[in-house]
This record gives structure tokens, C-alpha cells and sequence, in this order.
């Protein structure tokens, strides 16, 4: 896995910040790095690339969140453009 994308992956998902006033709250978020790295870990694995689903998947059960599908849409189609180059 490349540090590059980890990283832009955590930037999409920290811009987003689907936690809101939350994130301030959680210890060692650290930038959703960890988020980022489940997310590009189980993509080919359990989700045969289906980035939006990864995405809903991932942040929700990581932080037991609802989370609005057209947020998630966006941030998908985000990442997908990162992992294409």
C-alpha cells in the first residue's frame, strides 16, 4: 500500500470529517489514517472495489455512525479518482 495514497485517502476523509464536533472527541483519530488504510486494505478483499460501499461500511461500524449517502457518494468518488492514477 502506498504511503502517498494512504495519505490522500486520510485528506479526502478529513476534509470531509464525517465526525464533525465528534472528531475532537476521539483519541488517536489521527487524520482518519486508520480509516483510510481499512478502507484501501478491504477493497479488493471484501468489497471487489466498490469504494462508496467500503467507505459507508468502514467509518460507520469504525465509529458507530449514520452516515448521509450523498456525503459518502462524494467522498467515493474522491478516492476512486485517487486510486485511478
Amino acid at each position: 500500500m502506498n504511503k502517498d495514497t494512504i495519505a490522500n485517502v486520510a485528506k479526502v476523509l478529513e476534509e470531509w470529517n464525517p465526525l464533525g464536533e465528534r472528531a475532537k472527541a476521539i483519541k488517536d483519530l489521527d487524520g482518519y489514517r486508520v480509516e483510510a488504510i481499512d478502507i484501501l486494505s478491504t477493497l479488493g478483499l471484501h468489497y471487489r472495489n466498490n469504494v462508496e460501499k467500503a467507505v459507508s461500511d468502514i467509518l460507520s461500524q469504525a465509529f458507530d455512525i449514520n452516515l448521509d449517502d450523498d456525503e459518502v457518494r462524494l467522498a467515493a468518488q474522491k478516492i476512486k479518482k485517487i486510486l485511478d492514477h
